[in-house]
């Protein structure tokens, strides 16, 4: 796991936190998927790619277990010298189910003015899931269920590496400390 510094409180958290107060937070990813479902009445976003289903779920598996596993430690300097620290950890999931493959990614907070709701999972709240399938021999799809308030997307970034995995064009890992 990678532990990574900032020199302010991370706005994805924050506004994690802050959903947390407003919805039920999910405890599984059928959860969240059936809570975006139920908004939305569909997947946040569908992308489809043209390679084969196998190549981009090994990819995205790969990829995500690599880069989405990371700790972060959040400190906030206070006007009287004082320092407030959190730390937010994401930690990815990957499933082979019978027809799909599941990507999930889970998000907790611990230290100063942390939220804790009693159902919250012991990973932390799921923010983003990925359902990898087949769309004929040489083509894939990636349903993606996650939170957007309006046209602000907080999970930008892990969501455009998902994409950018599945169809080559990202090699890298999101910098989630600088949201």
């Amino acid at each position: 796991m990678k532990i990574k510094t900032l020199a302010s409180v991370l706005a994805v958290a924050t506004l994690t936190s802050a959903c947390g107060m407003m919805m039920k937070v999910p405890m599984t990813t059928e959860e969240l998927r059936q809570g975006v479902l139920e908004g939305n009445g569909k997947p946040t976003e569908v992308y489809s790619v043209s390679k084969p289903f196998n190549d981009v779920s090994k990819n995205l598996s790969d990829k995500a277990n690599q880069c989405l596993s990371v700790k972060i430690k959040s400190t906030t300097t206070m006007s009287n010298g004082g320092e407030i620290i959190k730390y937010i950890t994401y930690k990815p999931s990957v499933n082979v189910k019978k027809n799909y493959v599941e990507i999930a990614l889970q998000v907790k907070e611990e230290g100063a003015f942390t939220l804790v709701k009693p159902d919250m999972p012991n990973d932390g709240m799921f923010i983003v899931l990925a359902d990898i399938k087949s769309s004929g021999k040489s083509n894939t799809n990636l349903d993606l269920y996650y939170a957007k308030m309006g046209i602000f997307n907080p999970y930008e970034k892990i969501v455009t590496a998902l994409k950018g995995w599945a169809d080559g064009s990202i090699r890298g890992c999101p910098d989630l400390a600088n949201g």
